[in-house]
């Protein structure tokens, strides 16, 4: 863990601080090789490349981006694409809703092997 991300969490208010430490802990234990890291000033996760970030939105919510999101199939329609960002998907977590769990680890281990088969294609082309 990442003493900066330790300071992020500590400035969080009290409605969103126990939703960002149980998403924290889901990307951290979800594999092995996860680096977590201060980017851009919010919590970033790497993992044979970019894989999330999770920070503040509009002050009431989290969000957890998928840095390879475009790559993800979304079957159930979670993800957002704001801004014109093109790689870019949001999940937006409210604290006022109960986290499903089970499913966000579905999209982890999704984002973790497309971030293993981008990273395979990256070595592919370099020979």
């Amino acid at each position: 863990m990442h003493p900066r991300v330790d300071v992020y969490a500590s400035d969080l208010n009290s409605e969103l601080l126990p939703l960002f430490l149980k998403v924290r802990n889901l990307v951290l234990n979800s594999a092995n090789g996860i680096v977590e890291s201060f980017k851009y000033g919010v919590p970033f996760y790497t993992y044979q490349g970019y894989l999330f970030y999770l920070g503040m939105y509009k002050k009431r919510k989290l969000v957890l981006a998928f840095c390879n999101g475009v790559y993800l199939s979304d079957e159930v329609g979670v993800l957002e694409a704001d801004a014109g960002q093109s790689q870019l998907r949001h999940w937006h977590l409210d604290p006022n809703r109960p986290l499903n769990e089970e499913l966000l680890r579905v999209y982890i281990q999704e984002a973790l092997m497309v971030n293993e088969q981008l990273a395979e294609k990256k070595k592919i082309e370099k020979r």
